[in-house]
């Protein structure tokens, strides 16, 4: 049941002439999705009374959201992908067919690449497909205050505290390998 007790909270209102949008400060902690009974009692300055009864559906959502990619803004051959000297963009593929990524409560470590990027959320997260959503980090830099890096691979992860608008974490591989390339060009 949405509220077994039966208890009343009353709703936060704001007003806009005639009109009232009410919130109602309440937690609630359901098991499957369902419709819920609600019952509105509304009342004005003036006395009068209102009862209002409405279904509210509730889609229940335990489901872990699955990691499917990751790529950068320089893709390369065989599935490598770049960092370089210029802004550097992160994307990660995301399938969750439930709640999705608009909090944006993902993480990335990339203090193998800057130590200063260690517990990074995405500039943006969003939905691409009924169930696709990608996040985002743009211009991450690759060098820091106290680091300088060096070409080779480096390792990123997702960190484990990743998880959903309802708290479901992240399941699949979380750690990645770049290419950190800093290496002008030789003609020759």
């Amino acid at each position: 049941a949405f509220n077994p007790a039966k208890t009343s909270v009353p709703g936060i209102c704001s007003f806009d002439g005639e009109n009232a949008s009410c919130s109602w400060p309440v937690s609630i902690q359901i098991a499957q999705t369902g419709d819920f009974p609600i019952t509105i009692n509304a009342s004005d300055s003036l006395g009068n009374n209102a009862t209002f009864d409405i279904p509210l559906h509730i889609e229940f959502d335990n489901t872990a959201p699955l990691f499917k990619s990751f790529k950068t803004r320089y893709p390369g051959a065989e599935g490598k992908n770049f960092f370089g000297k210029q802004a550097n963009n992160i994307t990660i593929a995301i399938d969750d067919a439930g709640v999705g990524f608009a909090k944006k409560n993902i993480f990335l470590d990339l203090r193998n690449v800057n130590d200063g990027l260690q517990n990074v959320k995405p500039d943006v997260c969003i939905k691409t497909g009924s169930s696709a959503w990608e996040c985002t980090w743009n211009n991450t830099q690759i060098h820091s205050a106290t680091t300088q890096a060096s070409n080779g691979f480096k390792e990123i992860f997702i960190l484990p505290a990743s998880a959903d608008d309802v708290g479901n974490p992240l399941s699949g591989d979380l750690s990645h390998n770049l290419m950190v390339d800093l290496s002008d060009p030789v003609i020759g």
